[in-house]
């Protein structure tokens, strides 16, 4: 039976007398629970009208069936695991993000690594609930001088080989990708991005990205082939490989839908007067404008992702209000 007709579902409910832990929060495993127990839970109390639950129907019946409200159903499961986001960064002033604000709301234990100041990667068991590797100014190339990159991608095939939740984030998403055996280099052409461009969906794409949108960029290199066993999801005009999702549960972007505005001022201010005369390049000016277009429905789609990814539902595209 497909995974997302039957779940194992950790939910939370209130005591009245309060918990050892002086939380208040008693835990309980339902398990493999379908659409038409709700009403009964919602009634009992045991889930509360402000939360958000996705519960699958069983046997072929629509795919989902949506309860409105928060915290959702990834933070109930974090809740009852205490469980770990891992958050591998390669600059520690990048600790400012959509990404790990989301995991903080929904009840995760944020563990940051930073290999380049020589943390060490962690092992993998059940305490880890997914892994989020962000970008960096290093590049795949430049293994021997960073030779971190190498821990960090040997720690992603085994993250891959226990099917743990992995999201790659631009030069995460190239370390995800050279991982699965693809080359990562600069553009043949010495195209750059930097700004927002239209990603373009392919048509398992459309599911996760909805019409094509502005999103986030700054790069100058990609991978140029979509893994081999990986599903490719979207790219733009100058670099056609942009998402990939390898197996039910890790994805590599190439885009930036983690950066807020903050993010992205820190960014200009640092980047060197070649990087951002590259050709392909938009003006720091015309960035700053187009965020205030377009980071609001960034963000706001990142942030369906999120709970998609780690809640096991299904990812569709849900159109910014």
């Amino acid at each position: 039976m497909s995974q997302f007709h039957t779940h194992t579902l950790k939910q939370a409910w209130r005591s009245k007398k309060g918990a050892a832990d002086g939380r208040g929060v008693h835990f309980c495993l339902l398990k493999e629970m379908g659409v038409p127990m709700a009403p009964l839970l919602a009634e009992s109390g045991i889930i509360q009208a402000e939360w958000s639950v996705h519960l699958p129907f069983r046997n072929g019946m629509n795919s989902e069936q949506d309860f409105s409200g928060r915290p959702g159903l990834a933070r109930l499961q974090a809740m009852a695991d205490s469980q770990k986001m891992l958050l591998i960064v390669h600059d520690r002033d990048e600790m400012d993000d959509r990404a790990s604000a989301w995991a903080h709301r929904q009840g995760y234990t944020l563990d940051w690594i930073c290999p380049a100041d020589g943390d060490r990667l962690p092992e993998l068991d059940d305490s880890v609930a997914g892994i989020i590797v962000y970008g960096g100014a290093q590049d795949v190339d430049q293994q021997d001088s960073f030779p971190y990159l190498k821990d960090e991608m040997r720690f992603l095939d085994r993250a891959l080989r226990g099917e743990t939740p992995v999201l790659g984030l631009c030069l995460g998403g190239q370390l995800l990708a050279h991982t699965l055996g693809e080359s990562v280099s600069g553009h043949p052409e010495g195209q750059a991005e930097y700004g927002y461009y239209d990603l373009l969906p392919t048509a398992e794409g459309l599911k996760l990205f909805g019409a094509p949108k502005k999103v986030l960029q700054s790069h100058w290199h990609g991978w140029y082939r979509t893994p081999a066993g990986a599903v490719k999801l979207g790219g733009t005009a100058d670099f056609p490989e942009q998402a990939f999702r390898y197996g039910a549960n890790a994805y590599g972007f190439q885009f930036h839908p983690e950066t807020s505005r903050k993010g992205l001022t820190r960014w200009i201010s640092r980047r060197s007067a070649h990087r951002q005369t590259m050709k392909g390049a938009h003006p720091a000016d015309r960035q700053l404008a187009d965020n205030l277009v377009h980071d609001k429905a960034l963000g706001a789609w990142f942030n369906n992702f999120l709970d998609c990814w780690m809640s096991g539902r299904h990812i569709k595209y849900e159109a910014a209000e």
